[in-house]
């Protein structure tokens, strides 16, 4: 996955109940529940570079270029799963990261 001119590799990632991804981690993250969505932690580069993707920006996944067309800010992390699966069945791509230093909070990436 290419995003904010660097690539980063995926990883297949089956947490549930609020789990978090590690945030050692140079990986994003597939979530395997919504295989369409993704994760990638705050604290590592993936997350970083992420935060800034605006509207229009591309995603390019396994060389399909994909464009931000929704950005959802501060979700409750533990409370946002019936959200993201809708959102989901709506957009070609959703990446989360974190919005705050606690983890409670997401901001969610939607791409077609």
């Amino acid at each position: 996955m290419n995003f904010a001119g660097q690539h980063f590799d995926i990883q297949a990632f089956s947490g549930i109940n609020g789990e978090k991804t590690p945030s050692w981690t140079s990986y994003v993250f597939q979530w395997t529940q919504l295989p369409n969505y993704y994760l990638a932690e705050a604290a590592s580069q993936a997350g970083i570079s992420l935060k800034s993707l605006t509207v229009g920006s591309p995603i390019v996944l396994n060389g399909r270029t994909l464009h931000i067309t929704q950005i959802l800010s501060n979700m409750d992390r533990l409370n946002s799963y019936s959200t993201v699966a809708s959102m989901s069945g709506q957009h070609a791509l959703g990446i989360q990261t974190c919005a705050n230093s606690t983890g409670s909070l997401i901001n969610t990436y939607w791409a077609d």
